[in-house]
């Protein structure tokens, strides 16, 4: 069984995980030999095809592959009666080492072997994974699920592998399945549901409701299977040292589970003078912008850099200009939060842990606003991207190194 690399620990769903042992084996050669003496019917050859066994209809043939070019060879040999039934490959090929006697007991356990045994050589993955939870949308009458492109094309760009788990109630029993897992991105959704928000020790905002609530109807009608998965995903990336990056909803989330509070509604429990939520038939839903006021010597100062204005804080402040898609805000930072900027209203705009250090792994941040969908504004949309996989990066190199 493929080992995780996230260490012992206990997962959110009750079973235990897998002891750390990374990606691959430690020792290529003593897994070879070990899955030899395991499968006596297996034996590397050079002049054989390290497909032989495997059929061509399995997801994992393109691994096969890579590792027929890197050379790991393999080839049947003597030991099965002619009398039992022929397994066909689905190329038919009379050429196919595929093609070879076996019963259906016999079959199965040889496949299993032999994927086993070349699971074990491949090497280390390239790319950190960076796991993200789908959101559900109405369309046609029935719901699908969706991911941002914006977020998955950014995580690929900076060299991460984005797996996207389906937001259905029975994930949460399977999170095991998904991991390892190097980096978390949580972002825009529904409002968070009091009954997690209670479950996992949260403190619980005042609701909209009569008309105020209708006005923000997809935002307040809650996605409960949703908020179950990400709080669980949470959880475990804040114990395991997990690189988080959070957007919007995800940044309150986070907040939420360091302890922080949140401001119901905006509009009706503040003196705010800022729209922070229009219409999504509003002209200027997209395009519209407000200043924040960042703090110096902190990630988002860093990320964009000379794209700053002068700001009017007296602290050697600086000026961005962010859209805004939320009607909800963090209020109270938790613990180990602090504030990187405030929009003109006082509301907290960005935070992170201090202990910030993409070098080592070292990456929690919350921002209430979405780079992602303002990218021609300033390169810094991207460099938060960028500095997260580094931290991504950093983070599964440490797991492997210890495995």
């Amino acid at each position: 069984m493929a080992t995780c690399a996230v260490g012992k620990a206990e997962n959110m769903c009750g079973k235990a995980l897998c002891e750390s042992g990374g990606y691959g084996g430690s020792n290529v050669e003593a897994d070879a030999e070990k899955a030899e003496k395991a499968s006596p019917g297996l034996r590397r050859n050079s002049k054989s095809s390290v497909t032989a066994g495997i059929r061509r209809s399995d997801s994992s043939y393109a691994l096969l592959l890579r590792l027929e070019e890197a050379g790991a060879e393999w080839r049947d040999v003597e030991g099965f009666s002619d009398t039992e039934s022929p397994k066909q490959s689905i190329l038919n090929d009379e050429n196919d080492e595929i093609g070879r006697s076996l019963s259906p007991s016999k079959r199965w356990e040889t496949d299993r072997d032999r994927f086993m045994q070349i699971s074990h050589l491949h090497q280390a993955p390239t790319f950190p994974r960076v796991l993200c939870v789908s959101r559900r949308y109405l369309r046609k009458n029935k719901y699908v699920d969706i991911t941002g492109e914006y977020h998955l094309d950014l995580i690929q760009d900076y060299g991460g592998a984005p797996v996207i788990l389906p937001r259905t109630a029975k994930t949460i029993q399977q999170l095991c399945e998904y991991l390892p897992m190097d980096g978390l991105v949580i972002a825009e959704g529904n409002d968070l549901s009091d009954d997690i928000l209670l479950k996992y020790g949260c403190n619980v905002p005042e609701r909209l409701t009569g008309e105020a609530a209708k006005k923000f109807a997809s935002d307040t009608e809650m996605d409960v299977p949703k908020d179950e998965l990400e709080f669980a995903l949470m959880r475990f990336a804040l114990a395991a040292g997990v690189p988080i990056l959070t957007f919007c909803r995800g940044s309150q989330m986070l907040n939420c589970m360091r302890g922080g509070t949140l401001i119901g509604d905006i509009e009706s429990q503040t003196d705010s003078n800022i729209k922070h939520l229009r219409d999504s038939s509003d002209p200027e839903y997209d395009s519209f912008r407000h200043p924040i006021e960042v703090k110096p010597n902190t990630p988002l100062a860093e990320w964009f850099g000379d794209s700053l204005g002068d700001g009017n804080d007296g602290n050697d402040g600086k000026t961005l200009m962010v859209n805004s898609y939320h009607h909800q805000a963090s209020k109270d930072l938790g613990w180990s939060l602090a504030p990187m900027a405030h929009s003109p209203d006082g509301l907290i705009e960005a935070f992170y842990d201090p202990r910030y250090d993409p070098k080592k792994g070292q990456f929690v941040v919350g921002l209430q606003f979405h780079p992602e969908r303002m990218l021609g504004d300033y390169p810094g949309c991207a460099r938060c991207y960028e500095s997260f996989l580094e931290a991504c990066r950093a983070y599964k190199d440490a797991q492997d190194a210890s495995a």
